[in-house]
């Protein structure tokens, strides 16, 4: 079974059989439009195609037409000058002893053994047929360089079209103009053209924004901002965030402050995306340059919100810089202190003070204190009995409020350096050896007062 596609009815032709002498074909349109679809759905159309095939190699099948198509051609119209050729290496003897042909351009294609002529592909192949001088016309039969069954002998192999109808890829200079041969290399990308109009695509979009991050790194901005430009209004706000993000450093590069940070507002516009960040902190700096310095905290800010970790500090310091230089001397003072890594958090600290406060409140103010106090209070005979435990309960309790307020500011202030000194597991680790040691050197009793006092 040979198949092949008749240049007609769409860019994908028209499905037809040909016959095993390649002297006539029928169309296939009645089982599978074009190769395409018949392969798609190979294993149901294959026994319909073979019947079809079977049918054109008897003579029965209806519709069918005979192999090569001609298209006669006046002689002045095929060539500006004469050449003749001498004939070429052939067993067949239907040509006659030359060809006369439009130029070294054409591909002749000579017939095989008892075989028609066969049709060209997409170049202006002509071939002289001896009976009436005629020309054949390339292009009307295309062969699909594919293999579509394992099943095909090597009888099937014949040629149409300058290549294999369905076999190996072709060795000869004509190939179909429909299909590309498996042997071709695909098409080199186009060029990118920033002046081009029409509607890009994504993939073009993101490439431009590539290569005009090329050209900025580079120094070029001039064609940087041109091929950033082309993709600003992209139906994707972050492509065209990036888009004026890119274009925003490029005017600033060229001195174009204000059209710098036009486009860099413009992003802050849009839907929040990758870029806001960095917008936010170019308009601030921005605004700095320009004496800014409320809107510029106001920007700063903003950053902030967004800022990677590691960023933050940084920014933090910048804010502390702006509002000491405004006269807010609170805040610059906060914001240094986190830019320094004081940043207020969840400390040891503030955990054993509220351990502490919550037990102490709840002996000293509940109708079951006594039991806490029985439970957790320095009881040395019970210590020398095995109750270890009381070394360090004895810190959670206090005699009174005034005993638990003093002895927890005292903690936030000694506790506080030593954690921020030495980590917060040394901290919990000097705080037990000191309660430890203080119970040891004191009476019976309660309070945190011998550790705080060794720590201090």
């Amino acid at each position: 079974m040979k198949l092949a596609s008749l240049k007609e009815g769409g860019r994908d032709g028209t499905l037809i059989v040909v016959s095993r002498d390649l002297s006539r074909a029928v169309k296939a349109s009645g089982i599978a439009a074009t190769l395409q679809a018949a392969l798609d759905d190979w294993n149901t159309l294959a026994p319909r195609l073979n019947a079809l095939s079977e049918d054109l190699n008897e003579g029965r099948a209806d519709g069918a037409f005979a192999l090569p198509l001609v298209e006669r051609i006046d002689r002045d119209q095929a060539a500006l000058a004469d050449e003749r050729v001498p004939e070429g290496r052939t067993a067949g003897d239907r040509l006659g002893p030359g060809v006369e042909h439009a130029g070294a351009d054409l591909c002749f294609l000579r017939p095989v053994r008892d075989q028609p002529p066969a049709v060209g592909g997409h170049r202006p192949t002509v071939l002289a047929l001896d009976d009436d001088r005629g020309l054949v016309g390339g292009g009307d039969v295309v062969a699909l360089a594919r293999i579509v069954h394992e099943g095909f002998g090597a009888e099937d192999l014949g040629e149409l079209g300058g290549g294999p109808l369905l076999g190996e890829p072709s060795a000869h200079a004509c190939k179909s103009s429909i299909v590309r041969t498996m042997d071709d290399a695909p098409p080199p990308p186009a060029p990118l053209d920033p002046s081009a109009s029409g509607r890009l695509t994504r993939d073009a979009a993101q490439a431009m924004l590539q290569r005009g991050g090329e050209l900025l790194a580079s120094g070029d901005f001039a064609d940087a901002r041109r091929f950033f430009y082309r993709v600003v209004g992209f139906d994707d706000p972050a492509i065209t965030a990036a888009a004026l993000l890119g274009l925003g450093e490029a005017h600033y590069r060229l001195d174009a402050e204000a059209e710098a940070v036009s486009a860099w507002t413009a992003v802050l516009e849009l839907p929040e995306n990758p870029s806001t960040y960095a917008a936010w902190r170019n308009v601030a700096a921005a605004r700095v340059r320009d004496g800014d310095l409320n809107g510029a905290i106001t920007a700063y800010r903003e950053a902030d919100r967004r800022a990677p970790a590691e960023d933050k500090a940084e920014i933090a310091g910048r804010l502390g810089w702006l509002n000491k230089e405004t006269g807010n001397t609170r805040a610059s003072q906060r914001y240094f202190s986190r830019s320094r890594g004081d940043a207020r958090r969840v400390t040891a600290t503030l955990v054993v003070i509220a351990v502490t406060s919550v037990i102490s409140l709840t002996a000293l103010l509940s109708q079951d204190g006594q039991q806490i106090y029985d439970l957790l209070q320095l009881d040395k005979p019970a210590v020398a009995a095995g109750e270890y435990w009381r070394l360090w309960s004895v810190t959670l309790l206090h005699g009174d409020l005034l005993h638990l307020g003093f002895n927890m500011y005292a903690l936030y202030l000694a506790g506080t350096v030593v954690e921020r000194w030495y980590g917060s597991i040394r901290f919990l680790l000097f705080y037990l050896a000191c309660a430890a040691a203080g119970s040891v050197a004191a009476p019976a009793g309660t309070g945190s007062a011998g550790a705080i006092e060794e720590l201090q």
